[in-house]
């Protein structure tokens, strides 16, 4: 998995302006929820991903797809 921009205890002292620039960055316009990584997470952890092999799974707001 590949995530992205996440509000973490890592992030949450960030300076508003570099906060900013992430967020620019990101079609979505704001950081992931906690729930969004989760619901990734468990569609490879059910039958669901039976068939899925090898695959990376973008979870970053769109950021990836701009880049």
């Amino acid at each position: 998995m590949l995530p992205g921009a996440f509000q973490t205890d890592m992030t949450a002292g960030w300076p508003a302006e570099i906060e900013q620039r992430v967020l620019d960055r990101l079609p979505a316009g704001r950081n992931g929820q906690a729930s969004e990584i989760t619901n990734a997470v468990l569609y490879f952890a059910s039958p669901a991903s039976s068939y899925t092999t090898g695959a990376m799974l973008n979870v970053d707001g769109g950021r990836t797809a701009v880049r």
